[in-house]
């Protein structure tokens, strides 16, 4: 699952010397939870199968700490409401993007919706979706089959592939100098 690959990435990272924070929607917090590289802010149950996303109180708080943290660099993995919303936070701090598209099933109509309100939710999470894939330079994929789908979408993919291991050639050892954080920044923008 899409957990699972965060903690194993941002782990491995980590190992060679980068900061990292992970930021992730709960249930009904009043204050965010940090839990070693996790944030937990608050958020929402969506009802157009997004699952759990940020609510506005879960952005603000998420901001606050990505503000502490200063990133060099913002990693999404949901093609949804929190996605848009850490797109906009690095667009308005001119920070680089990388998407990391981990499932197609969100660009696609379930087909099995009848009610207005329903087919509704269901298309503005398919444009949230899209909205989150025209708006980042640098997307990345699981498998090159995900990637020629995507492409015949007329969405750019960005060379890397992420199937079951980080890659060594961007996330080098060492990497935890300044310059060198900068320079894997700078590779993304």
């Amino acid at each position: 699952d899409i957990a699972s690959h965060v903690l194993i990435l941002a782990e491995g990272l980590a190992r060679i010397g980068h900061k990292v924070l992970i930021g992730a929607p709960e249930p009904s917090l009043a204050k965010p939870v940090v839990e070693g590289r996790l944030v937990k802010c608050s958020g929402k149950h969506t009802e157009n199968w997004a699952g759990i996303q940020l609510s506005k109180a879960g952005e603000k708080q998420l901001e606050e700490k990505l503000n502490a943290f200063q990133p060099d660099l913002l990693h999404i993995h949901t093609l949804s409401a929190t996605g848009s919303f850490a797109v906009q936070y690095a667009t308005e701090r001119h920070i680089p993007v990388l998407l990391t598209v981990h499932t197609l099933e969100d660009l696609e109509k379930s087909g099995h919706l009848f009610s207005p309100m329903a087919l509704w939710q269901e298309h503005l999470r398919i444009q949230t979706a899209q909205h989150l894939l025209s708006e980042s330079r640098n997307i990345a994929v699981l498998s090159e089959a995900m990637a020629q789908s995507l492409y015949q979408d007329g969405i750019r993919i960005i060379g890397q592939r992420f199937p079951v291991a980080i890659d060594t050639e961007a996330f080098y050892p060492g990497a935890s100098e300044s310059f060198q954080r900068r320079t894997l920044a700078d590779s993304l923008t």
